[in-house]
């Protein structure tokens, strides 16, 4: 075998053990799997007077690529009742980055995000934070009457380990129904 066909084997090799050291590797997220189960619902004690209507006060789960698909995202928008308002939260999971041809959890380069939405006929809503897992991003001075709604957010999030050029700038539109 020549040298010459080496090369680009020997390349490919060096690049990927340049991997950063992030030992978390993600599957791949366009094979359909995900090692992330349900949310944890504990984790919103917080929220502890919210009735946790999720199948009714959330939308389906959102996947989505960043810009030149260097990096994603799962997310998931709910919208939950307490006895004098109503609170925005934002679960995300499976924050991702593409390096050395392999996927890499966000576990050791941060990532932030900000939303903004609209619950048509009642009220806009935003807010911001940074990290995965079940976020408190905005509550509603006002109870939003009981119902059914529809609701428009636009998301964006900059990161894992990638700036702004890879950044995630999404859009989701659905229903949800809010008891008193």
């Amino acid at each position: 075998m020549q040298l010459s066909s080496l090369f680009p084997t020997l390349l490919l090799v060096a690049c990927a053990k340049a991997i950063p050291t992030d030992d978390n590797i993600a599957k791949t997220p366009a094979d359909g799997q995900s090692d992330a189960g349900p949310v944890n619902v504990p984790a919103l004690e917080s929220l502890a007077d919210a009735k946790m209507e999720a199948s009714s006060s959330c939308s389906g789960w959102n996947d989505w690529y960043g810009t030149g698909r260097w990096t994603y995202t799962e997310v998931q928008f709910c919208f939950y009742q307490r006895s004098d308002s109503t609170v925005a939260v934002v679960n995300q999971r499976e924050a991702q980055y593409y390096w050395g041809a392999a996927w890499y959890y966000a576990r050791n380069y941060p990532f932030s995000w900000n939303i903004e939405g609209t619950i048509v006929t009642q009220s806009d809503f935003e807010g911001s934070g940074d990290g995965s897992g079940p976020t408190q991003y905005y509550v509603f001075t006002e109870k939003v009457p009981a119902g059914t709604y529809s609701v428009s957010v636009n998301y964006h999030q900059v990161g894992p380990y990638w700036e702004a050029d890879a950044a995630i700038n999404e859009s989701a539109q659905f229903s949800i129904v809010l008891g008193s």
